[in-house]
């Protein structure tokens, strides 16, 4: 639990007409991990209020959390599963991240999944959920969603898995043409392998749409890998590689690992625009992280092409990362730099922009509790289309209680 005291010189991160702004901000950050044989539970999430001592914004809340619970109704034969996932996305995607253009959202999902032993070797395992997508202001993005999935898994070894997947997933709309509506079935087969020091898991089959209006149905392979290589005791690689059908919803499921940094800060991975709409899905995540007794680096760069299905002219081409090192000056004091940048292009009309940041900061725990940090940021947008370039500096102190 902590508060901080924010100052922006350009806080509507506007092009002209730059306002100043002080804000105070109190937080509370919470993580709980709970293992038993009955019930488990992994979640993470902060809570922040802004409070806008100048007015030019109204004072509230916004936070972010992620959660997954698995209640075991009976052992080895019947689960039940828990999820949600909230956090903070722009309204129009096309625009600044700036504070009049936030909005929550949340993904919920629970279901049940059923194993059935075979034999030694083989088992069977079927997967029923429910989903609940909502957006605080583009109702678009509204939604249930019903799944059921079927599994056969067959064991190579203790350390080798592969198996056969049939997936269905209907989608309905709140508020959009009843069109919009599709199924979507998935058949893959998966290889999993964990070995000592990597682990990796591929996917390969086949999807298809079909929609509930006039509109054709449509069909694509569909190819997913991850790997994942702890180098040494200090460092490690992960490599993420797709070419799937997707949407928004899904996006904010996979990006959920996202909840350690800082609401609104950049991620080093693009986010799909928060609208209803299927998009094919091409893309490429490096990650390596290093952390010495002193010396901890990271580097996380990716390419990202989206071709949306009803949405012709939200089509884009993203890629950019994020990186950040940071250096123990004293045993209970940290240095930090840290940079990200995002270039995205959209097809129909052609636009493009770039989005940087940098900053700087400082972090001094006097105590196993007490820490202070101060922090200076550097917000940038190069754009070719009018009203759409800012720049924007920072200064951020806060001092915080931890257990």
């Amino acid at each position: 639990v902590g508060i901080g005291a924010i100052r922006s010189d350009n806080i509507g991160l506007a092009t002209v007409e730059q306002q100043k702004e002080t804000m105070i901000m109190p937080q509370l950050r919470f993580g709980i991990e709970q293992s038993g044989s009955m019930f488990t539970l992994s979640a993470n999430g902060q809570v922040q209020y802004l409070d806008y001592r100048d007015d030019t914004y109204e004072d509230g809340f916004r936070g972010a959390f992620t959660g997954q619970g698995l209640w075991t109704l009976i052992p080895e034969r019947l689960e039940w599963t828990v999820e949600n996932y909230l956090s903070l996305h722009p309204v129009d995607s096309l625009t600044a991240f700036s504070p009049g253009n936030e909005q929550q959202t949340n993904v919920f999902v629970t279901g049940p999944t059923l194993f059935i032993r075979a034999a030694d070797a083989t088992r069977g395992q079927l997967d029923i959920r429910y989903t609940n997508s909502y957006a605080e202001e583009n109702e678009t993005f509204n939604s249930d969603r019903y799944s059921i999935a079927a599994r056969v898994l067959h064991d190579l070894s203790t350390t080798r898995t592969i198996s056969a997947n049939l997936e269905a997933l209907q989608v309905k709309y709140d508020a959009v043409a009843l069109e919009a509506d599709y199924t979507r079935y998935d058949a893959y087969g998966r290889y999993w392998s964990q070995l000592r020091d990597v682990e990796m898991t591929i996917d390969l089959g086949y999807s298809t749409l079909k929609y509930e209006g006039a509109r054709k149905d449509e069909s694509l392979p569909l190819a997913r890998a991850t790997f994942n290589w702890q180098v040494s005791p200090r460092s490690s690689v992960d490599l993420a590689m797709n070419y799937e059908f997707s949407d928004a919803a899904e996006n904010m499921i996979l990006a959920n690992y996202l909840i350690d940094l800082p609401i609104g800060n950049p991620t080093g991975n693009p986010s799909p625009p928060i609208v209803a709409g299927v998009y094919k899905e091409r893309g490429i995540r490096l990650g390596y992280q290093f952390n010495g007794e002193r010396l901890g680096f990271e580097f996380r760069p990716y390419y990202v092409r989206l071709d949306y299905l009803e949405l012709s002219n939200e089509n884009e081409k993203d890629w950019g990362g994020y990186t950040a090192l940071s250096y123990r000056l004293r045993p209970r004091m940290t240095l930090q730099l840290a940079a990200a940048m995002e270039d995205r292009k959209f097809e129909a009309p052609v636009r493009r922009y770039r989005d940087t940041t940098s900053s700087i900061s400082l972090e001094n725990e006097f105590t196993t509790h007490w820490i202070a940090r101060i922090e200076l940021q550097r917000r940038e947008r190069d754009s070719a289309i009018i009203g759409q370039e800012y720049k924007e500096n920072v200064a951020v102190v806060s001092f915080s209680y931890r257990r």
